[in-house]
């Protein structure tokens, strides 16, 4: 459905052509072929000579124009190949075309190409914020069009996020997660989709077991937001082991460990205390009744950890705060 109405918006907000013909001289055969195809009604006849214009005047002036024919032709005839082939030639000699962008990257996703998804979603992005960066014109009669200009190259800007967001969740493969989800942080790191991704992207490189960019990710989520419990621990846990590396007994010590990291009594008592806390039967639950206690139970760790790192405070920097702040926030449940 979302994507449904984002199609719809930009539909009935596409702008009108951004190729025009200059001017077409009849007296040389390249003018003869534009006028042939200007005159030709048959969308079949007129897509071969559209191709056959390409193809014998590549450098020609007309060409942009003649590319943006052939790609809505495409589009009516779902040819995806020839969508991203035309498409391809266009951006080449006009990286600001959105338009293009935008049905190239929507041929991409029928075709479900991650990689291509990423390399048009790029695109249309780019040209897209080039377009709504662009000053408001002087001239009054210009400033209804450049409302229009801007606010289409604005909806082109979210639904390149919105593809790269999708193409990521439908994903099952981390490498892909991350290829498409840390160009849409780092690209909308405040955007809708950018921070929708944020969370799987963290998991994604958990996942690919690259976990040094994971703490990166959520320390700059973390800093601002300490809703998510994965994130913060891990921030907290990697603090902690930071320090344990630079000063090993007192971090040791704070976390509840002696000096040869074994668990001490105190660490001891406080995960007993937890096991006890259980209701009598948990362990011996109806099957009905498992789902409840294991989220029960998972609270009960996550406020085991919480507990823990927080007895570590002194080994988080004091650049931390949000982090002892969420530490808090999550044991106190």
């Amino acid at each position: 459905m979302r994507a449904l109405a984002l199609l719809i918006a930009l539909s009935l907000t596409a702008l009108g052509q951004r190729h025009k013909l200059e001017g077409v001289n009849s007296e040389k055969p390249e003018g003869k072929l534009l006028q042939q195809i200007m005159q030709e009604n048959d969308a079949a006849k007129k897509s071969t000579l559209l191709e056959q214009f390409a193809s014998q005047y590549p450098k020609d002036p007309g060409v942009p124009w003649v590319l943006e024919q052939l790609q809505a032709i495409y589009v009516k005839a779902n040819d995806t190949d020839k969508i991203i082939a035309a498409g391809d030639q266009l951006l080449a000699l006009d990286p600001g075309d959105p338009e293009a962008a935008l049905q190239t990257l929507k041929a991409a996703e029928t075709k479900k190409d991650p990689a291509a998804i990423k390399k048009y979603s790029a695109a249309a992005s780019a040209a897209a914020r080039k377009i709504a960066a662009t000053p408001e014109p002087k001239e009054a009669d210009a400033v209804t069009a450049w409302k229009n200009e801007v606010d289409y190259a604005k909806q082109v800007d979210n639904y390149a996020d919105y593809a790269a967001y999708r193409a990521a969740m439908e994903s099952r493969d981390p490498k892909v997660v991350i290829e498409l989800g840390s160009m849409l942080v780092d690209r909308s790191p405040k955007g809708e989709y950018g921070v929708k991704m944020q969370s799987p992207l963290f998991v994604a490189y958990r996942q690919a077991g690259d976990t040094a960019k994971a703490v990166a990710l959520a320390e700059k989520v973390v800093a601002t937001d300490q809703s998510n419990e994965d994130m913060l621990l891990v921030v907290a846990d990697s603090y902690l082991q930071q320090k344990k590396r630079a000063g090993e007994g007192a971090c040791l010590r704070r976390e509840g460990r002696g000096p040869d990291g074994s668990k001490t009594q105190a660490r001891r008592s406080f995960r007993r205390g937890l096991d006890e806390s259980q209701e009598p039967g948990d362990r011996d639950c109806a099957l009905p009744q498992r789902q409840a206690l294991l989220q029960r139970n998972q609270l009960r760790e996550r406020r085991y950890s919480a507990a823990r790192l927080t007895a570590a405070g002194g080994c988080i920097p004091e650049t931390g705060g949000a982090v002892h702040a969420g530490l808090r926030q999550l044991q106190a449940g």
